[in-house]
Parts: C-alpha cells; sequence; structure tokens
C-alpha cells in the first residue's frame, strides 16, 4: 500500500544491477552499496537515515501514485485483452 512515508525514505540500490530506471530517477539521491559491508553500514546507523530523509524523494515519486500507476497499467496490459 502507497502511504506518504514514502516519499521522505531513502533510497539505498546496489551498484552492480541492471535496474538502469531507478539510476536515472534517482540521479544523485540514493545510495550506492556495493557489498555486504556498505549495506549494512547504512542500515545499522540510524541517526544516519534520520538526518537524510527530509522528504526530498516527494518530487521523484508523484507521479507513480496508485491512481497514475493502474491507468499505465490499464493502457499497457488490461486495455489489450478487452
Amino acid at each position: 500500500m502507497y502511504t506518504k512515508q514514502f516519499e521522505s525514505t531513502v533510497i539505498i540500490i546496489w551498484a552492480g544491477g541492471n535496474d538502469e530506471a531507478h539510476h536515472r530517477m534517482l540521479q544523485d539521491k540514493q545510495l550506492w552499496y556495493k557489498d555486504y559491508n556498505e549495506v549494512y553500514g547504512y542500515l545499522t546507523n540510524l541517526d544516519w537515515f534520520r538526518t537524510r530523509s527530509t522528504g526530498i524523494y516527494k518530487e521523484l515519486v508523484k507521479e507513480y501514485n496508485p491512481t497514475n500507476v493502474m491507468e499505465k497499467f490499464d493502457q499497457v496490459f488490461l486495455s489489450k485483452i478487452i
């Protein structure tokens, strides 16, 4: 379920992944990790998360609200089978 809380959630992405869409969308606002130690460091430093969660992601995720996502799903999948 989508909640307003996700608008200020820090995004952590594996640097070796193939998910180019997230890389393009998040640009320099994401945290990259290359190995276990880096991601463990991010996840165990809660004070760090509190200072990073400032709402900077709101603009990045606003177009992915449930209404827009379901309209796109309808265009791409449902309208082709009905």
